[in-house]
């Protein structure tokens, strides 16, 4: 299959001198995966697609800067910042309502990232691993603290699937059309690197391309009108699309998948600036603009599935183009 990508020109490599967060300082399963963490900076400011820590309300900066409330208020000044930008500060129901949605996202991800945390801990306890390899060490240390490449990620659910799923990359920039472009070729770039990397490992891993971030099927998983005056035919819309699976023997097959938010605005309404993407919603036209982009790993392993398939998601209706 062939995909026509274009890669970030500043595509985030890491800085060779953070050996604090790419080295695991102990090969101790305990003091790896419990406790406080204290780093130099928090990880979404050395990558701007970084994925919420595995453990985020235990990471914060050396000067007590917790990660957790540090996300939010720096998804919320782009927020700010893009409504001021395009003069919408003061319509009504809109910065309100986007807010909302980017909070709701923003703690659902360390919701399940605390569970998924949690169920990691339980099987490691139960099968009484005490140490682990500086290999394993590294990824366990990168995954807590949110600066796993997404690669890595999808290392970390294939070895220990009862996760149920791992964050691979994030990025919130209400309104930007190119912002979600490059998290989509820097996700696809980090889906071809797996098969490079489990190489090194001696493993085989095989690689299925979906059609692509464009043209893959989207299911709408919520709609929601927006409750505020004035605002009452806006609604918010989040969506799910699958960029691709990643098998190998003797591994757990997982699958990259896509969630977009998106706030919708009735194209017989106010004129919204910028570029339109109009598509319909139970055959009604919604210029709908994006809010925030996350990929994530899963396992489609039915028992330990987190969260709402694609197929279970298919009776929700459909976002024609």
């Amino acid at each position: 299959m062939s995909l026509n990508l274009v890669f970030p020109i500043n595509h985030p490599e890491r800085d060779k001198s953070l050996h604090e967060t790419l080295e695991a300082p102990t090969c101790d399963v305990e003091g790896l995966l419990t406790g406080p963490i204290s780093l130099r900076s928090l990880p979404q400011v050395d990558n701007e697609f970084s994925p919420t820590p595995g453990d985020p309300y235990s990471v914060s900066t050396r000067d007590g800067v917790e990660y957790v409330p540090s996300a939010a208020l720096l998804m919320q000044s782009r927020l700010y910042e893009a409504a001021h930008n395009m003069g919408l500060l003061h319509v009504d129901g809109i910065v309100s309502a986007i807010d909302d949605e980017i909070i709701t996202q923003h703690e659902r991800r360390c919701r399940t990232n605390t569970d998924a945390h949690a169920r990691l801990l339980e099987q490691l306890n139960e099968t009484n691993t005490k140490t682990v390899p500086q290999l394993i060490a590294n990824l366990f240390w990168r995954y807590r603290t949110g600066y796993a490449m997404p690669s890595e990620g999808a290392e970390m659910l294939m070895r220990y699937p009862v996760m149920g799923g791992v964050e691979a990359a994030k990025r919130t920039q209400p309104f930007d059309f190119e912002s979600l472009k490059q998290l989509d070729a820097y996700a696809y770039r980090e889906l071809l690197m797996v098969r490079q990397n489990m190489l090194k490992q001696g493993i085989d891993a095989k690689i299925i391309l979906s059609a692509g971030a464009d043209t893959n099927q989207k299911y709408i998983l919520k709609t929601q009108l927006v409750d505020h005056e004035g605002a009452s035919e806006i609604c918010i819309i989040v969506a799910k699309q699958t960029a691709g699976e990643v098998r190998a023997d003797s591994m757990s097959t997982i699958q990259l998948k896509k969630k977009v938010s998106y706030i919708g605005f009735p194209t017989d309404g106010a004129d919204i600036p910028g570029d339109k993407n109009i598509m319909k919603m139970h055959g009604v036209p919604y210029d709908m603009r994006p809010i925030g982009g996350s990929y994530y790993w899963c396992t489609t392993d039915k028992d330990l599935m987190v969260g709402k398939s694609a197929l279970q998601a298919a009776n929700h209706p459909e976002l024609e183009a």
